[in-house]
């Protein structure tokens, strides 16, 4: 049931159909990767992997270099979508950099466990709900099974954080 509903959740996501819902359980950062997209891919890939078995890779769009996360949040089962847009930086004087558009929301209000819960998300979309850090969380998670893999440091870059997260992050640029 709970893998039915996820898959059927993933594509549909009703909790991010409205910005101003959308906006209360989202976080969205830029990565900044030494290396080739090709490489940073394969990393990415590998630290996803790792991660266990509430994150599943849903799909790769190795033409658009787009990865799209399912994350299962313990316990209840909460279902959030990870986007992950790689976009190469030019090749100048620098090594080759790869700039990660990285977003993590919610995609409703109901977790997966409850039977018919996909329907009751898709009823509910206009209600606005807090994540309490779960998707700031699962980029966290992520970004630093990606430096450990690549051996390499990340510049990050917070570009916007849910109301709840906003106030914990004192700083809006570092590296990790």
């Amino acid at each position: 049931m709970i893998s039915f509903q996820s898959s059927v959740q993933m594509k549909l996501a009703p909790g991010s159909w409205l910005s101003c819902v959308r906006k209360t359980h989202e976080e969205v950062e830029e990565w900044r990767v030494p290396g080739s997209a090709q490489d940073v891919m394969e990393a990415l890939t590998t630290s996803i992997d790792k991660v266990g078995d509430d994150m599943t890779l849903a799909k790769i769009d190795k033409g658009k270099q787009i990865m799209y996360v399912a994350v299962l949040t313990p316990g209840a089962k909460w279902l959030d979508k990870m986007e992950l847009k790689l976009k190469s930086q030019p090749d100048t004087q620098t090594p080759a950099e790869v700039v990660i558009n990285a977003r993590c929301y919610s995609t409703g209000l109901f977790p997966m466990t409850i039977p018919g819960a996909v329907v009751l998300n898709l009823l509910l979309f206009f209600v606005p709900f807090f994540d309490w850090g779960k998707c700031a969380n699962s980029l966290k998670r992520v970004k630093t099974l990606l430096s450990q893999t690549m051996n390499e440091q990340i510049a990050v870059k917070t570009l916007y954080s849910s109301p709840l997260q906003a106030g914990k992050k004192q700083e809006v640029s570092r590296s990790l």
